[in-house]
C-alpha cells in the first residue's frame, strides 16, 4: 500500500511540473483553422508569403501556415497535382535554400480527415550564426484538402525540438480545412 502512494505521488509531482501556463488560442481565415499556444505572438516578417505567422522569439519557437487553393494551381496549368506531386515540389523547394538542410523522418498520416505527410526536418544556421554551431529542427506537415494544399511548419532550436515536440505536434493535429 505505502509503495503504490509513494509512485501514485510520484506521478502526481511529475504531472504538476509538466503543467503548462499558457492557454491555446484559435487563429481562423477563410480557409482553415489552427489552434497555437498564447506564447506565440503574430509576426508576418517570417514567411511574407504565409496566410498565418507567429513567433516567441525569446523562446525561439516559431509556426507558419502556407496555403495554395487548387483552382489557383489548376491556373498555372497544375489542375491533376496529387499529395505526392506537392510534397515532391516541396521537398525540391527546401533542396534550393542557401542553407544546409536535411530530412530526418517522413511519414504519411491524417490530420482530421486530411491525407498528409509529415517532414521532420533539421537546418544547419551555422552559416548565417558567425560560425557559431546552431541547428533548428522542426515539424512540416504538407496536407491535402478539398480547398487547397496546406503546409504548417513548426520549428524551434534543435536543443529544444524534443521537450517542443508535443507542442508542436498538438498545433499541427489541430488544423481544420473549413
Amino acid at each position: 500500500m505505502k509503495i503504490s502512494f509513494f509512485f501514485s505521488l510520484i506521478i502526481l509531482i511529475f504531472a504538476s511540473c509538466s503543467k503548462t501556463d499558457y492557454k491555446w488560442l484559435s487563429f481562423k481565415n477563410e480557409n482553415y483553422q489552427i489552434t497555437y499556444p498564447d506564447f506565440l505572438k503574430s509576426d508576418s516578417n517570417i514567411n511574407p508569403l504565409a496566410s498565418m505567422s507567429y513567433i516567441n522569439a525569446e523562446k525561439e519557437f516559431y509556426c507558419l501556415v502556407l496555403d495554395e487553393n487548387k483552382d489557383t494551381l489548376a491556373n498555372y496549368g497544375y489542375e491533376d497535382m496529387t499529395l505526392d506531386d506537392y510534397v515532391l515540389i516541396v521537398k525540391e523547394n527546401h533542396e534550393n535554400l542557401n542553407l544546409p538542410y536535411k530530412i530526418l523522418n517522413e511519414t504519411s498520416q491524417k490530420v482530421g480527415n486530411l491525407n498528409g505527410f509529415l517532414i521532420e526536418t533539421e537546418v544547419d544556421l551555422s552559416s548565417t550564426n558567425n560560425g557559431k554551431t546552431t541547428f533548428t529542427r522542426g515539424l512540416q506537415m504538407v496536407l491535402e484538402g478539398k480547398k487547397g494544399f496546406y503546409q504548417v511548419y513548426v520549428w524551434c532550436m534543435a536543443v529544444d525540438f524534443e521537450k517542443n515536440k508535443p507542442i508542436m505536434t498538438q498545433i499541427i493535429n489541430s488544423f481544420k480545412e473549413l
